[in-house]
């Protein structure tokens, strides 16, 4: 299996052994940084090197499953490129619904890849999933679309209404599957609106909540992609502090709370009805 970055620029290539860093700004046992480079080791999988936002190398360990190497390329690594290009990336998923470029944020299990889904099933334009970069032009943020496959799992597709039988198994051992939607046909999209999606038991349908706009930066600031990263990448954490203010000033956000029991079609079918009157 050969591997390609989403990043259509990025170089990849496989090694006997990467690079390593000599002189690292941050590290923990599994990355090494500075603001150029980046080392990740992924036990299992295998070790990989980014450099200035153009290039991979990696190593892929004994026996390693090509489909969770190619989610760490496009995961760990992805983020690492993003970081060294100064283009700031959440844990997000990302849909056009009735032109809105809306981005979707929440903690795992709250249900962003289910809603984006649901939304991309309903005729939605699919931009991206897990990970969202976010790209400024002429100070206005667009949704720089990255097309990772949606991963669900059984439940969820389930609640869909989605036959499993049709589908490809994901990485071993995730119990998700790769679920094809119709991406939207387009380089960047503006960002009109964001959505957090909270769980929250013994909440009474799904609820709506305006945040003000120091919420709206503490939130944001948590749901950037690796953040711990840029304690190695002093000059992208300062670039990002303006970006989150520029995002904070011009984009409404609103967290959206349902209690675990709420299946996913209804708080598609909730959320719907709400921007349909924003």
């Amino acid at each position: 299996m050969k591997l390609s970055s989403l990043l259509k620029d990025v170089s990849v290539q496989q090694v006997g052994s990467p690079c390593q860093i000599a002189s690292p700004l941050f590290s923990n046992d599994f990355m090494k940084v500075n603001q150029c480079e980046a080392s990740i080791e992924v036990e299992g999988v295998g070790q990989f090197y980014v450099r200035d936002g153009k290039a991979v190398h990696y190593s892929p360990s004994r026996n390693a499953d090509p489909l969770w190497l190619n989610w760490c390329l496009n995961s760990h690594v992805l983020v690492a490129l993003l970081h060294q290009r100064r283009i700031v990336n959440f844990h997000a998923s990302s849909v056009i619904f009735k032109e809105m470029g809306i981005m979707i944020l929440g903690r795992s299990g709250a249900g962003k890849s289910s809603l984006i889904a649901a939304f991309s099933m309903d005729g939605a334009g699919f931009l991206s999933d897990d990970v969202t970069p976010i790209l400024f032009n002429e100070e206005i943020p667009y949704i720089w679309p990255v097309y990772q496959q949606i991963r669900l799992r059984e439940g969820a597709l389930h609640q869909l209404n989605v036959d499993t039988e049709r589908l490809i198994k994901a990485e071993k051992g995730t119990e998700k599957y790769f679920l094809p939607v119709r991406k939207a046909p387009m380089s960047s999209h503006p960002l009109h609106l964001i959505l957090q999606l909270e769980v929250r038991e013994g909440e009474e349908g799904v609820q709506f909540h305006e945040l003000t706009s120091h919420h709206k930066f503490t939130l944001l600031r948590s749901e950037i992609c690796s953040w711990e990263m840029l304690r190695g990448m002093p000059e992208t954490e300062k670039a990002y502090l303006q970006q989150l203010i520029e995002i904070v000033r011009q984009v409404p956000m609103i967290r959206v709370t349902r209690s675990s029991d709420v299946p996913i079609p209804v708080m598609h079918k909730a959320i719907t009805r709400y921007l349909s009157d924003f």
